[in-house]
């Protein structure tokens, strides 16, 4: 069995997919409408799936806990309020750091490193504070940009917020699609918009 130091057991999914793209980032390629035409969903195999998939039984025990750890790593914890405070995202910080409980974790017979998540997500405002809180754990910190929630600024004002997100720091920049595009099927329209958010997030910040 390879041996793992306690710093590679610790990394999440979203840190190894940053260290993969600090080698060689994707340089993407130009849209085919092919594909979309394509695409097509089946409603009753759909559901189907949704119903088996609400079937299943959560394992117990030892058995459970593996998993459910894992599913722990890939979660972001997130406040976007109208009403978040700097306060308010310590406080997510340090539960980020430590989700969960001693009663808990004694519970499952957990020893060693704490459990983590994969990231902290919160406004652009408070990625600074975030930053700071999450200083030295490898939990990342992501934000919303591009005219989050509706996506209806201007594009040149939603260029600007990509770039403004990236120079604060923030490992990830979750951005908001104009959705009129995809509802009436303008897909050149919806590429070049992405693409311009892609080439104003420029290489990816590492820790």
């Amino acid at each position: 069995m390879p041996h793992h130091t306690a710093a590679e057991a610790r990394k999440t999914p979203i840190e190894d997919a940053l260290n993969a793209q600090a080698t060689k980032r994707n340089q993407g390629i130009p849209l085919n409408p092919a594909w979309i035409r394509r695409f097509r969903t089946r409603e009753p195999r759909n559901s189907h799936r949704a119903r088996a998939l609400e079937s299943l039984e959560v394992p117990r025990g030892n058995k459970g806990v593996e998993p459910l750890l894992k599913v722990l790593g890939a979660i972001d914890l997130t406040t976007l309020s109208s009403d978040d405070t700097a306060r308010r995202v310590l406080r997510l910080c340090k539960t980020a750091r430590s989700p969960l409980p001693a009663s808990v974790k004694r519970g499952l017979g957990l020893h060693g490193p704490d459990p983590r998540v994969a990231a902290v997500c919160v406004f652009p405002a408070f990625v600074p504070f975030a930053l700071e809180a999450l200083d030295g754990t490898g939990i990342l910190v992501a934000t919303v940009s591009a005219g989050f929630p509706h996506g209806l600024s201007s594009l040149s004002q939603r260029i600007r917020e990509v770039r403004a997100a990236t120079e604060a720091g923030a490992h990830e920049v979750d951005v908001v699609i104009r959705r009129e595009w995809a509802l009436l099927g303008r897909w050149q329209e919806l590429y070049r918009e992405v693409r311009a958010f892609r080439e104003a997030r420029g290489s990816i910040p590492t820790n």
